[in-house]
């Protein structure tokens, strides 16, 4: 297929994808004529190209099914590449968006490397019994790490390659990683969702939760300076200054020392916590015990 033909595919379908998602009933001949192209050319672009549509024909008519009006926003475009993990690739998240990632030629030009993930459809009934849970605000029991959990639902993440239940449990916000969750149960009781624990996810960057967070400083050496400088490689990392040396003063916020030490550690010997006092000290401890290096 020509260059000017892949064009031509890529904003009919973005296009016809716009109008659908608009409530818009669409007729085979209308779009053919407006397209300039064949019935048969629409008809592909239905049966085939937009397969995955639930779409719904009435008196020679296509639309999106009622269900679905509204779905495709720019957000739920963002979300989507933000989970394929190509949202970086892509300088604006917009209908040129929607027309690049339609196009076979995006496959020549676009490439992710190095990027694991957890492959969703082994947990396919798992999500669908937390979905629904969530949905109707009921409580719902698992097995967890050998324990019994009793915990309630809030939504379900995507982080760093893997899948997660964020729930409530004890007045405060857990996650739960769904490979090492089973046997679930939904249970009778139901519960309301609270405001707090809405707005501290939406602020959450990770999966990591608390109400005392803690400000950490840490001293970048200048040798990987860019590294951090052009990505944000730690937890809410902030720049606080770069020194004259090329070195950098950064703050990262946490709520344990979980987050941070596996972090300092990959880093070492150009990355050293400068505050907490006594946090580097304590990393440097466990990695003389690790090395049997101890007193």
């Amino acid at each position: 297929m020509s260059k000017s033909l892949h064009e031509k595919l890529a904003y009919r379908l973005a296009d016809i994808l716009t109008m659908l998602n608009t409530g818009e009933s669409l007729s085979v001949d209308d779009l053919a004529q407006k397209y300039q192209v064949s019935r048969r050319t629409i008809m592909r672009d239905i049966d085939e190209r937009l397969a995955f549509l639930p779409l719904e024909k009435q008196a020679g008519h296509y639309r999106l099914s009622v269900n679905y009006l509204g779905r495709l926003s720019y957000k739920d475009i963002r979300n989507f590449a933000q989970i394929s993990g190509i949202a970086k690739l892509y300088p604006n998240l917009d209908t040129s968006f929607l027309r690049e990632i339609l196009d076979e030629r995006a496959t020549q030009v676009y490439s992710v490397k190095g990027y694991t993930f957890e492959d969703a459809t082994q947990f396919e009934d798992l999500i669908s019994q937390i979905k629904q849970s969530i949905q109707e605000q009921r409580e719902i029991s698992f097995v967890y790490k050998g324990g019994s959990r009793q915990v309630k639902p809030y939504q379900i993440v995507h982080h760093r390659g893997c899948w997660y239940l964020v729930a409530v449990k004890d007045d405060e916000l857990k996650a739960y990683r769904l490979s090492r969750m089973s046997k679930l149960s939904i249970l009778a009781q139901e519960f309301d969702v609270q405001t707090e624990f809405v707005e501290q996810l939406k602020q959450s960057e990770s999966i990591w939760f608390g109400k005392n967070k803690v400000e950490v400083i840490l001293k970048v050496n200048a040798i990987v300076a860019a590294h951090f400088a052009q990505r944000k490689l730690l937890p809410e990392q902030k720049l606080i200054k770069e020194l004259d040396n090329g070195d950098l003063l950064l703050s990262s916020v946490i709520v344990d020392e979980k987050q941070i030490f596996p972090l300092v550690r990959y880093w070492l010997p150009h990355l050293k916590i400068i505050s907490p006092d006594g946090w580097q000290e304590r990393l440097e401890d466990g990695l003389k015990d690790y090395l049997g290096m101890g007193e």
